[in-house]
This record gives C-alpha cells, sequence and structure tokens, in this order.
C-alpha cells in the first residue's frame, strides 16, 4: 500500500509519501493518548477509592464498619453511573 501511495500521490518519493502518512495520523494518535490517559487515571481513582472504603475500619466500633460495607454496592453503582457518563460524554466532545 506503501509503494502505491508512493508511486500514485507522490510521483514515487518515498520520503515525502513516508512524511505524508505519518502526519495524518498524528492528530488521532494524541486524542487517543488523551482518551487513554483520561480513562486510565478515572479507573486508578474509582480502584483507589473503592480500596479506601473497603479497608477503612472506624475505631468506634464494628456498627460503622458494617454500614460502609452494607453500602459499597450502592456507592459502587453511583461510581460505575458517573464514570460511564464522563466517559460518553467525553468520547462524543472528541469523536
Amino acid at each position: 500500500m506503501f509503494t502505491f501511495f508512493a508511486e500514485h500521490f507522490t510521483g514515487n518519493n518515498k520520503q515525502k509519501s513516508k512524511r505524508l502518512l505519518e502526519s495524518v495520523g498524528a492528530e488521532m494518535r494524541r486524542k487517543d493518548a488523551i482518551l487513554i490517559s483520561f480513562f486510565g487515571g478515572a479507573s486508578i481513582i474509582m480502584v483507589l477509592l473503592g480500596l479506601f472504603f473497603l479497608f477503612t475500619v472506624s475505631s468506634d466500633g464494628d456498627e460503622d464498619y458494617d454500614l460502609i460495607l452494607s453500602s459499597l454496592a450502592t456507592i459502587r453503582f453511583t461510581f460505575i453511573i458517573v464514570y460511564v457518563l464522563f466517559a460518553c460524554g467525553f468520547c462524543i466532545q472528541i469523536f
């Protein structure tokens, strides 16, 4: 495909065709890097918050700890909903 592009669009100039083909994908690679870093960071934050809520033990007794454990499903569901909403908005903005 590279030789076809070089022959038909740049007059068989392989250096120019290589430069043209690489420059086309540079902006898309930058957008992909932004998406990956944003969602990677958001995922790490969600995991750290989940671990914080999971392993936080109160000094008063076990009632608060049981309350946190019983509400983890709700907290996890809320995080997932917020994450999906931000992900959809971010993907719509990028693409």
